[in-house]
């Protein structure tokens, strides 16, 4: 019996070497989330304009264009919950903050990270931000978290290809929604406005709460909240449900006026952004978040 398990000891003995130096070499390639967490956790004191949000505002705003310090700590598939822990841990450090930029898409009230097929992104918070989060274990680990399969890719782009890993400015906007590599916006628009049409209510009411939350926590801070719901194009907002789109609407509206310091601006049909200003259909381009960042910057002056 001995020597059968020590037949299978030296038989696993490579593998978990091999899984081993696999987790050291993911966790050692730069990303997204090492960047701003460094760069949050170094410049929190500074900062006054902070940027929260999913992919709309990660891709749609960049700080470089907006005249306070701002920085953008959106990622992709962020929810409200996530950008609720991100505000109550830096919150006490960010003594110049007097704004918060807060996306409301189609799809906000409908979804969190940990209900959608994304939930995987929560490892990247675990292992490479100080965010308080509920996770599991499977989060600490890179190798735990995504296929083997989709790791050894990871591993042979970065570390074979000397590809870049990190697609976000050092002020957190990401740069990888490039005109010069869009998508073809009518077939994109159909397709990602069924996907973000909710087939259940089950998370508004939690959303919503969270929202109230931040609308608190700002307040308590003396910090304004701009609520947007982004651009996007006829092929996205002319296939939307009326009645989730009805709801996303009147949540800002309601919470603006509910709060003194909440302003709430729906820019989903606005006439200034045409296909020229789209990397997807609800994803805007280099060129259209510099007008979106300038229209945001002239907000946050009046």
């Amino acid at each position: 019996m001995k020597g059968f398990l020590r037949y299978i000891l030296l038989f696993l003995m490579p593998l978990l070497v091999l899984l081993i130096a696999m987790e050291i070499f993911l966790q050692s390639i730069p990303n997204n989330y090492k960047v701003k967490s460094n760069y949050i956790e170094k410049h929190s004191e500074a900062i006054e304009t902070l940027i929260l949000g999913n992919s709309h505002t990660y891709y749609g705003l960049n700080p470089e264009w907006m005249d306070q310090q701002s920085f953008n700590m959106s990622h992709v598939s962020q929810s409200f919950d996530i950008d609720l822990a991100i505000l109550k841990h830096y919150l006490p450090k960010m003594t110049q903050l007097n704004t918060v930029v807060i996306r409301l898409s189609y799809d906000s009230m409908f979804e969190t990270l940990s209900e959608t097929n994304e939930h995987w992104r929560y490892k990247d918070y675990a292992l490479y931000t100080n965010i308080p989060l509920e996770y599991y274990w499977k989060h600490h680990s890179e190798i735990l978290s995504i296929s083997f399969k989709e790791n050894l890719k990871r591993i042979y782009k970065y570390y074979l290809k000397s590809e870049a890993s990190v697609t976000c400015n050092p002020f957190g906007w990401g740069m990888d929604a490039h005109s010069s590599q869009a998508k073809d916006l009518y077939k994109t628009g159909a397709l990602v406005a069924k996907k973000h049409t909710a087939t259940s209510k089950n998370l508004f009411d939690d959303n919503f709460k969270t929202l109230k939350e931040i609308a608190d926590l700002c307040l308590q801070n003396k910090v304004d909240v701009i609520m947007v719901t982004p651009p996007a194009f006829e092929s996205y907002y002319l296939n939307l449900n009326y009645q989730q789109l009805e709801a996303t609407v009147n949540t800002g509206l309601e919470l603006a006026n509910q709060y003194d310091h909440v302003s709430y601006y729906n820019f989903l049909e606005y006439w200034r952004f045409d296909r020229e200003h789209f990397f997807d259909a609800d994803h805007l381009n280099e060129r259209g978040a510099l007008l979106f960042s300038k229209m945001i910057n002239d907000i946050i002056h009046k």
